[in-house]
């Protein structure tokens, strides 16, 4: 279902899926409700469609919010898979410059820190 297919069901008073997303529901309810108050006379067309720029921006805000978190997940499930590869890498080593470097990769992902790994492996002379 598409936002525009959500704005055409509030206008027309069609009920929404039960199906529906709570962040759906709450864009089909302010625009049911933004609708009510034109026809009621207890808005202006003016203030109507400045009142929907507003919730259509916090729309956009909310859904940007949303594709951000599942970036920053989708890389910590990353960061988790790889830093289990180089565990168990570091187990199987006996030669510590090689466990140190791969435990600086698993902090470096872990923290999100680009920087640590190369200050670090500088320190220990990794690189």
């Amino acid at each position: 279902m598409t936002w525009d297919e959500i704005a055409k069901m509030a206008y027309s008073g069609k009920e929404l899926p039960a199906h529906a997303s709570l962040l759906e529901l709450g864009y089909y309810t302010a625009l049911k409700q933004l609708y009510a108050d034109y026809i009621s006379g207890a808005i202006t067309k003016e203030e109507g469609a400045t009142i929907r720029k507003n919730i259509d921006t916090k729309l956009s805000i909310e859904l940007q919010d949303a594709e951000n978190r599942r970036k920053a997940y989708a890389y910590y499930q990353d960061a988790i898979r790889v830093c289990g590869i180089l565990r168990a890498e570091i187990n199987k080593s006996n030669d510590l410059g090689e466990v140190a470097d791969k435990a600086l990769q698993c902090v470096a992902l872990v923290t999100g820190d680009a920087t640590f790994y190369d200050h670090n492996a500088k320190k220990l002379g990794i690189i």
